[in-house]
């Protein structure tokens, strides 16, 4: 399942796959944090404007409460595989 994930985040990321522009917003503070503009792949995402950066300081707070409820949904789940079809 791990070498499936990175398999798929390398595709993503030799196709230039952008990222939706509500996460990009929230990405700009962590991505300069992080410095990955550093990497040759960051030419696949396209800067963000200034009114983005500042919607982007605006809803980061959220982010991380979004980002548990999520997770918490997730693990309400199990860590079960679906079932194949047979």
């Amino acid at each position: 399942m791990v070498a499936n994930f990175e398999r798929m985040v390398r595709i993503a990321d030799a196709t230039g796959t952008p990222l939706d522009a509500p996460i990009a917003m929230m990405a700009t503070g962590l991505r300069g944090e992080l410095d990955l503009d550093r990497f040759g792949s960051a030419t696949n995402t396209p800067r963000a404007g200034a009114l983005q950066r500042a919607v982007g300081r605006v809803l980061a707070p959220f982010a991380g409460v979004a980002l548990r409820r999520m997770g918490r949904r997730m693990a309400g789940r199990g860590d079960r595989e679906p079932e194949a079809n047979g």
